[in-house]
């Protein structure tokens, strides 16, 4: 490959460089490309407050500072359990996220970074104002699984001293022996602690222990 004809302080004129190359000064702000065996002056470049520029496996680029998330160029504070992943975080614990639509504020959840490829945030219900209602979408119709949770879907948590189940005659929480998103009663209770009292997809087996996990969808 040809020595590029650039001469510029930010690349030596001795670079040799790859087609389609992308190259970052010294300083993080230029951004250069290669083609045809020359290097080209892009564009500015610019870090986010929250980034700082560095040379690592990925090369030399803006890269953003622990529990921020982005290219480096935008940083915006990590949401959830799999932005933890992408930022490094391989080891399953707790670990404080920035719920979105909760400026300023922060939250302790529970991140299983194993499972599956890793990156799940487990279930957590934010609004106290809104009663904890269960907003449930996106099943897959072609699935064999079935879906014992759209007879819950927006309905709102109940416990056995706060009824908000729809039910006019039944205090479902007392009934079944367990906090739920209870309709006129349920299909599904991971709550219940009574096992003949457990009912998912129709069927009335008891389970042990059971744990819920959100992850970006398409991931």
């Amino acid at each position: 490959m040809k020595k590029n004809s650039v001469r510029s302080p930010e690349v030596p004129s001795t670079y040799l460089c790859d087609e389609g190359e992308i190259l970052v000064s010294s300083r993080c702000d230029k951004l250069f490309s290669c083609k045809g065996n020359k290097i080209y002056l892009n564009e500015s470049y610019q870090c986010d407050a929250q980034a700082t520029c560095d040379k690592r496996e990925a090369g030399r680029r803006c890269y953003c500072n622990k529990r921020y998330a982005g290219d480096g160029q935008t940083c915006t504070r990590i949401v959830d359990c799999y932005q933890l992943l992408r930022d490094g975080e391989t080891t399953s614990g707790v670990y404080t996220v920035f719920p979105v639509n909760w400026p300023n504020k922060t939250l302790n959840v529970s991140c299983d970074m194993t499972t599956d490829g890793g990156g799940w945030t487990n279930f957590h219900v934010a609004s106290e104002a809104g009663l904890y209602a269960l907003g449930v979408s996106g099943y897959n119709t072609s699935s064999t699984a079935g879906n014992s949770l759209s007879l819950h879907d927006q309905m709102n948590f109940s416990t056995f001293d706060m009824d908000n189940d729809v039910s006019r005659n039944l205090n479902c929480a007392k009934m079944y022996s367990g906090g739920w998103w209870y309709n006129e009663c349920s299909f599904a209770n991971l709550n219940s602690n009574t096992q003949s009292q457990w009912m998912l997809n129709y069927y009335n087996d008891g389970i042990n222990k059971t744990e819920l996990k959100l992850r970006p969808k398409g991931v």
